[in-house]
């Protein structure tokens, strides 16, 4: 039952976790003893702060764990699942917002002709938010509670009111639980995302009613292996089924454009990748928009690009750079759905989360949606849309400085940082993180660890030795990950990138004085970008670290994203950059530029390049007016690509070791298997051959191939090649082979 706290308790709360919020941030405090027994010993509590049911929405969130610490949490950590506790977290005022954005929709206010004002808040919450299973909870609670304190029940429709359920019970089954568990330790699959990305036979409640039957049966709670496979078959279908493929309305056989490719090896190649994208396309069945509560999957309204293999969804920093290669197939109604899919799911959560399954509901990615409309916009001219779209950029650059931001006093502007609250290890990779964890004792340490992990993943850079700490026994490794404490350079400057932009883009539109609030955000976004992250020393800009207050000078391919974005200090000297990059080495790779030069066995490490990361310094170096340096690294992405895919039968990938020049020598490193597709490597190349199709040339064997190869025998005029000077437009080739190598060392801080 739940009872009502003496009011001088309650706002005794609220002034302390007010004054400690605004003194510490929004990090969670246990309370004193004395606080905890002046709550009258309830072990699960929902506070009210007046008879008209406004619960404590405006203020951190009250709950009570297993050990009967009252804890407060902030407007940041309220959706946030916590398994240690058992009181019901109270929905935040983030669903009073939302609702109130969506009720006057015209598809959504039927729904609730009739109901109160509060009553369709309520019932809307319930049926559109696909909320932790604790937060759903929490609304369901609130509801009983304004009726025990204000005497005034809610308004239901008890159809919803059976969807909320139905949604928290689907997430217990894919995002937490003990189903989930014993599933993923008991290594039915070999990849743990296989099991979430199954589809329900049945309802959840129908489900996890049987689950728990056989949990009470099992003995000392241990669920026999061959029980376990049965229960999965009996109730489960096989990922895939609830996407359907299907060509695009706009795809074309013939490009003209591919015309301006003078090298017939590379437009052949061209019109291969082009012919991919039905292949890749995706439009979500219609049995998962009739019961969403069987799948992880989240519905969108339009046709997608996956990227390929395991990854069957639409992820969000991936689509970007799909997007170019689209734009350079002149697929603009596949483009521009794919920017209302991203739209909806802002309407939906109030940010993109990393990918539309319930899974990835806990965390963002590098926010491109504006680089994604400001493209479109570029290729159609569609200003009407781009006004459509200001509401889904605005919304999203507001989740941002709302949870991802931190600012200090001597700074010249905020900053961002990716941060994730977990409430347990991901669903998607259960096993990896448990085991990463283990090494910890306390509950609150492997959340946090776990937490850092998710960042990482957030980053769309996981993983990498770039979040790793470099002392300790877990120097070096995973369970020594640390996002939160780095402010990483690429997501500044996309977001400042985006603050420009949104200038532009409300000059365009008639919007004056947004326009000049945008670009004064910028130019003091761009100031602290060049104050934080800039290295006069080096010539670079680097990660700052929130804990040693130092930079981290270590190469990544991330530390050149001010190029692109334009957020550079005024008196930049653009060959300072051009001698970093000669000085780390990087120059001497036959396949491009290396994601880092650190060998740690992590996918986005040496010796793998990625699509993405390449694509931005080429575009950068570009902007930069380094047109040769730019031409240099775009050539051999193209040709490590081409070589890959010529001698693969016809097969893209997401990664690539360009180490070498071998055509066996495919990316490695990470938690799974190397993927084939590949949306976003062929949007790339596509991009990069409409850019330098028109003077590059493919030539065999290349004359930076390994020499010593013995995949890829050489010409004995070739391997007395050792060197190619700067001046000539190429660089020394390297004889590396094995994704395991270490280089070189890595430049140290001064």
């Amino acid at each position: 039952m739940v009872k009502q706290l003496n009011p001088r308790c309650v706002q005794h709360i609220i002034r302390r976790s007010q004054t400690v919020e605004r003194q510490r941030g929004p990090s969670e405090i246990i309370c004193t003893s004395s606080q905890r027994k002046s709550l009258e010993n309830e072990t699960k509590i929902h506070a009210c702060t007046s008879t008209t049911w406004e619960p404590l929405m405006l203020h951190p969130v009250i709950k009570v764990n297993q050990n009967e610490n009252v804890l407060f949490q902030g407007p940041q950590q309220q959706r946030a699942r916590n398994s240690e506790a058992t009181s019901y977290l109270i929905a935040n005022n983030e669903i009073d917002k939302a609702a109130r954005n969506n009720i006057s929709n015209k598809e959504m206010a039927p729904k609730f002709i009739g109901l109160s004002t509060r009553s369709a808040l309520f019932n809307w919450a319930l049926s559109n938010r696909n909320f932790s299973p604790a937060t759903l909870s929490s609304i369901i609670c609130v509801r009983k509670l304004h009726t025990a304190v204000a005497g005034t029940p809610l308004e239901e429709d008890p159809s919803l009111i059976r969807q909320g359920k139905l949604n928290a019970l689907r997430n217990e089954i894919y995002c937490h639980g003990s189903l989930l568990a014993a599933v993923q330790t008991s290594h039915l699959f070999i990849d743990c995302k296989h099991f979430v990305d199954m589809p329900l036979k049945h309802d959840a409640e129908v489900t996890l009613k049987d689950w728990n039957k056989i949990i009470n049966e099992a003995k000392n709670g241990q669920v026999d292996p061959v029980a376990l496979n049965l229960f999965i078959q009996e109730h489960f279908e096989q990922p895939g089924g609830e996407l359907e493929e299907i060509e695009p309305i706009d795809f074309q056989h013939e490009i003209k454009a591919f015309s301006t490719i003078n090298d017939e090896s590379y437009r052949l190649w061209a019109v291969d990748l082009h012919k991919k994208w039905p292949t890749l396309c995706r439009r979500v069945a219609q049995k998962v928009q009739s019961n969403p509560q069987q799948y992880s999957l989240i519905p969108v309204p339009n046709p997608f690009i996956v990227p390929g293999g395991r990854f069957r969804e639409m992820y969000y920093w991936d689509s970007y750079f799909t997007i170019k290669g689209l734009l350079a197939s002149e697929m603009f109604s596949t483009v521009r759905g794919m920017i209302e899919n991203m739209g909806h799911l802002i309407e939906m959560f109030g940010y993109v989360p990393n990918g539309n399954r319930v899974y990835y509901l806990n965390r963002s990615q590098p926010p491109l949606l504006t680089w994604c409309v400001d493209a479109y916009f570029a290729r159609t001219g569609d200003l009407e849309f781009v006004r459509r779209s200001m509401a889904w950029l605005e919304k999203e650059m507001e989740f941002f400085t709302r949870n991802r931001c931190i600012h200090k006093e001597d700074w010249k502007s905020h900053l961002f940082r990716y941060h994730v609250v977990a409430g347990g290890p991901r669903p998607e990779s259960y096993r990896e993180d448990v085991e990463c964890a283990e090494h910890l004792h306390d509950a609150p340490e492997k959340l946090r660890l776990w937490g850092d992990i998710m960042a990482a993943a957030e980053s769309g850079r996981d993983f990498s030795a770039r979040w790793f700490h470099n002392e300790g026994p877990q120097a070096g490794k995973m369970g020594s990950t640390r996002t939160s404490s780095i402010l990483p350079i690429e997501l500044n400057s996309i977001i400042c990138g985006n603050l420009k932009t949104f200038a532009r883009f409300y000059n365009l539109l008639g919007m004056p004085e947004a326009a000049a609030q945008s670009h004064e955000q910028f130019k003091l976004m761009k100031e602290a970008i060049h104050q934080i992250f800039w290295n006069e020393e080096e010539g670079c800009w680097f990660d700052y670290d929130l804990v040693t207050k130092e930079h981290t000078t270590t190469y990544f391919d991330t530390n050149f994203f001010p190029l692109f974005s334009e957020c550079v200090h005024d008196d930049l000297d653009a060959h300072k950059i051009a001698t970093y990059l000669e000085k780390s080495g990087v120059l001497t790779f036959p396949g491009g530029i290396p994601t880092s030069l650190i060998a740690s066995g992590q996918q986005w490490d040496f010796p793998n390049a990625w699509a993405p990361t390449t694509w931005v310094v080429i575009q950068g170096l570009r902007k930069a007016g380094l047109n040769d340096l730019a031409r240099i690294i775009a050539e051999k992405w193209i040709r490590k690509n081409y070589m890959m895919w010529l001698h693969s039968g016809g097969r893209m990938f997401e990664k690539y070791n360009v180490a070498t020049q071998c055509n066996k020598s495919q990316g490695g490193g990470g938690e799974y298997e190397l993927q084939e597709g590949f949306g976003w490597t062929n949007g790339v190349i596509l991009d990069l051959l409409m850019t330098y199709g028109h003077d590059i040339r493919w030539e065999e064997p290349h004359p930076l191939a390994s020499p010593d190869c013995v995949c890829c025998p050489l010409p004995d005029e070739i391997k007395t090649k050792s060197t190619i000077s700067l001046s000539q437009d190429s660089f020394a080739h390297n004889d590396v082979h094995d994704s395991k190598t270490v280089l070189r060392p890595i430049p140290q801080k001064a």
